[in-house]
C-alpha cells in the first residue's frame, strides 16, 4: 500500500507541475481518441505492467546480477531511466516515470531478495497503479 501511495503522490505532483508549466495541453492521451474502453483497460492494466516489469525490472536485474555488478545504484538508475525513456509524452511524464521506475525496481529488489516473487509483486503494484490512472483518466473520457 505504501508503494502505491508513493506512485499516486508522485503522479499527482508531476501532473500539477505539468499543468503549471505546460498548461491545459499537459493532459497526455495514451490511446487514440476512439479506442474502446475494454481495450484501454486490457492494454494499460494487464499487458503493460506484465511487459514493462519483465523488461525494465526483471531483465535489468538479471543482467546486472549476471555481470556481477553489485552496485544497486547503477541497477536502480539504469532501470528507472530506461522506464522513463519509454514514457516520452512530455518532460514531466518522463520525470514521473523515472520516479515510478525507481519505486518499481526498489520494490522488485526487496521482494526478489525476500521471496523470489519480485516479478509478481511489481506487476501487481504496476497494475494497481495503472488501474487507478484508468479510473481517474480513462473512465472520465466516456460520458455514461
Amino acid at each position: 500500500m505504501f508503494y502505491l501511495l508513493l506512485l499516486v503522490s508522485s503522479a499527482h505532483f508531476f501532473q500539477i507541475f505539468s499543468e503549471c508549466f505546460i498548461g491545459i495541453d499537459a493532459e497526455v492521451e495514451y490511446f487514440e481518441k476512439y479506442t474502446s474502453l475494454p481495450i484501454i483497460f486490457f492494454v494499460s492494466v494487464i499487458i503493460a505492467p506484465m511487459l514493462e516489469t519483465l523488461i525494465f525490472q526483471w531483465l535489468v536485474y538479471k543482467i546486472f546480477r549476471s555481470l556481477n555488478i553489485n552496485k544497486l545504484i547503477y541497477m536502480y538508475f539504469t532501470s528507472a531511466l530506461l522506464f522513463g525513456m519509454i514514457h516520452t509524452y512530455n518532460i514531466f511524464t518522463i520525470m514521473d516515470a523515472i520516479v515510478a521506475g525507481l519505486i518499481f525496481i526498489h520494490y522488485f529488489h526487496i521482494n526478489n531478495k525476500e521471496s523470489s516473487n519480485g516479478y509478481m509483486h511489481v506487476t501487481l503494484l504496476h497494475a494497481a497503479f495503472n488501474f487507478y490512472a484508468f479510473c481517474l483518466d480513462d473512465l472520465n473520457l466516456f460520458q455514461f
